[in-house]
């Protein structure tokens, strides 16, 4: 995880936590307490992520938590690929999005879009710039209009 995603995260928790109507707006979780080496071992990314804020609610963007990431996966085994390709992470707009395990890109898989995946970009930097950024108002339809985008100006 960079360091300026990390920073993002931080900024987040503080502003949701000095705002009594930051739980409408979002949810910066807690760290999880331990990463399994199982998640760590091919899925690195995500354990980092987990191990900075163990899911949450940022918008219209959902991220799995740790007992909840594997009870999520079963739309993987309809991915190019397979569970041995993808970790569905969590949901942008109530579509799967996917990090694939060998190049860490992450993808979004829409009912009605392309089989292969809509490619969002590297996991990182998805986060540090739309999830925790700028482009947030750009990659959510209304983005400027939700309650997380009232976060992101406040960072």
């Amino acid at each position: 995880m960079t360091p300026t995603l990390r920073d993002k995260i931080a900024r987040a928790r503080a502003v949701l936590a000095a705002n009594p109507m930051g739980a409408v707006a979002g949810e910066v979780r807690a760290p999880a307490a331990v990463v399994p080496f199982h998640v760590r071992e091919q899925w690195d990314l995500f354990a980092d992520l987990l191990a900075e804020v163990d899911g949450g609610r940022f918008g219209s963007v959902d991220i799995w938590s740790l007992a909840e990431y594997e009870a999520k996966q079963y739309p993987s085994v309809d991915f190019p690929g397979g569970r041995k390709r993808w970790l569905i992470i969590g949901q942008l707009l109530y579509e799967p999005m996917a990090l694939e395990s060998k190049t860490g890109q992450l993808y979004l898989f829409k009912g009605d879009g392309d089989e292969d995946g809509e490619i969002l970009g590297d996991f990182d930097e998805f986060f540090a710039d739309t999830v925790f950024g700028s482009r947030y108002a750009q990659v959510i339809a209304d983005g400027d209009k939700d309650e997380w985008w009232s976060v992101l100006r406040n960072l």
